[in-house]
């Protein structure tokens, strides 16, 4: 179990865990180190690539955890070091909702409000 690298000091704070299976061979996985205790990364390597698994709890009152990852993604000195072709999975609870992934029926949640919170969510994974 992978908890964020921040649980020993606020485990009360922790909404976000990675189980990894026991046949994952320990040298072939690290943790992504995130202080925040709403994000917990991993990294696998392989011959085939690097895959990068990012579980995310977004609050829906704010975005706190979006900037986080913005600007994980964005540090350059990080994406300096990868040598292998690299692919990240996103998932989590993003407590946002859209007409994208909402049905449409669900109209009483598309207030302007949440769809201002949602928008930062949009620009990341443009």
């Amino acid at each position: 179990m992978v908890y964020p690298n921040i649980h020993q000091e606020h485990p009360d704070k922790t909404r976000s865990i990675i189980l990894i299976n026991t046949d994952l061979l320990t040298d072939n996985w690290k943790q992504i180190h995130f202080q925040y205790p709403d994000i917990t990364a991993i990294e696998i390597t392989g011959d085939f690539s690097m895959l990068q698994i990012i579980n995310i709890y977004n609050n829906g009152d704010n975005n706190d955890t979006l900037k986080h990852i913005s600007a994980y993604m964005q540090d350059r000195d990080r994406q300096q070091h990868i040598a292998n072709p690299l692919h990240t999975i996103w998932m989590g609870d993003f407590n946002q909702h859209h007409l994208l992934w909402d049905e449409p029926r669900n109209t009483c949640l598309f207030t302007w409000e949440n769809l201002d919170l949602m928008q930062p969510l949009l620009n990341l994974l443009g």
